[in-house]
């Protein structure tokens, strides 16, 4: 290590076991609700996560743990990080889900949909 600074091993490993720990708690249910969290249909997810539409349609049907490609599971988790969301594991007693990132400003977490005008 020089300066403080850690080496290119150290960061590779440190970014794969943070990558792994993030594939491994993910849930077709914490898919479902980030996505509702944002008001996203799956096609936007499809293409903030350069995923094809059928494989997010089929990873959201899944109850539990989803089954994919790791690649794929980290362009998702990506893609609503991006987006605000950040996916927590399980823990104890506790669920995994999922949350809007505390760093966000007011302002940046997406508005809720206008509101339909009354009927006559």
């Amino acid at each position: 290590m020089i300066s403080g600074r850690p080496s290119m091993r150290q960061r590779y490993f440190y970014t794969w076991e943070i990558s792994l720990a993030a594939t491994t708690s993910l849930t077709g249910e914490q898919l479902r609700a980030a996505r509702a969290s944002l008001r996203w249909e799956q096609k936007d997810v499809a293409n903030a996560s350069k995923v094809s539409e059928p494989t997010v349609k089929r990873l959201e049907s899944m109850n539990g743990y989803v089954k994919a490609n790791t690649l794929t599971i980290e362009a998702l988790i990506r893609a609503f990080d991006a987006a605000g969301i950040e996916f927590v594991a399980a823990d104890g007693d506790k669920g995994p889900g999922m949350r809007f990132k505390a760093d966000l400003k007011p302002a940046e977490v997406p508005s809720r949909s206008p509101r339909r005008p009354p009927s006559p």
